[in-house]
C-alpha cells in the first residue's frame, strides 16, 4: 500500500488538484489554509488541502467551488 505524504511542495500539490499556485496563496492570504514555510519551501498539509476543497465543493462562492464543478 503506497503512502501519502503529509506535507508536499505548493508544485506538487498544483499536480495533485489541478489547482494554480495563485489559488493556494489566495486561500492562504483568506485564511483557509496555511502554508508552512521549511527552510526556502514552501509546503502545504495535504489533509488540510483536501479538507479545503472539500468544503470549497459545498460553497460556489468560491475560487476552488467553481473549478470543482459546483454550480
Amino acid at each position: 500500500m503506497p503512502l501519502t505524504p503529509i506535507y508536499v511542495p505548493i508544485a506538487e500539490c498544483q499536480d495533485w488538484f489541478s489547482l494554480s499556485r495563485d489559488t493556494f496563496y489566495r486561500a492562504a492570504n483568506r485564511g483557509e489554509i496555511s502554508i508552512h514555510k521549511v527552510g526556502n519551501r514552501s509546503l502545504l498539509k495535504v489533509a488540510e488541502i483536501t479538507d479545503w476543497i472539500e468544503c470549497a465543493a459545498e460553497n460556489s462562492n468560491s475560487d476552488v467551488g467553481q473549478i470543482v464543478g459546483r454550480k
